[in-house]
């Protein structure tokens, strides 16, 4: 969306164009996801999961793998979408990816 509606009770809407700045922004490897609705509220965890450390001759890393419980998962972000934006966002993805 580039522009957007600025509503004010006594002032007619104008368009203000949207400049995205990133500055200093980290960019973040997503490799997890989770998406819950409530209501008409998207919510959208996205998380990053590493590979385990496993290190030895391969029958030690799966001596080792054997005994893993669980991998964790980094959250890096979460987001809370109204249905609106839930549908841009998807609209965006069919677009962007084939």
């Amino acid at each position: 969306m580039s522009n957007r509606a600025v509503p004010h009770p006594h002032i007619p809407p104008v368009s203000v164009p949207l400049v995205w700045k990133l500055g200093e922004t980290a960019t973040q490897h997503a490799t997890q996801f989770i998406l819950q609705q409530d209501d008409d509220l998207y919510y959208l965890t996205v998380g990053a999961v590493a590979p385990p450390l496993l290190i030895g001759t391969p029958e030690e890393q799966a001596e080792q793998a054997s005994k893993l419980e669980s991998v964790p998962v980094t959250v890096l972000a979460r987001f809370v979408l109204s249905a609106k934006h839930m549908r841009e966002l998807q609209d965006l993805i069919k677009r962007m990816v084939p």
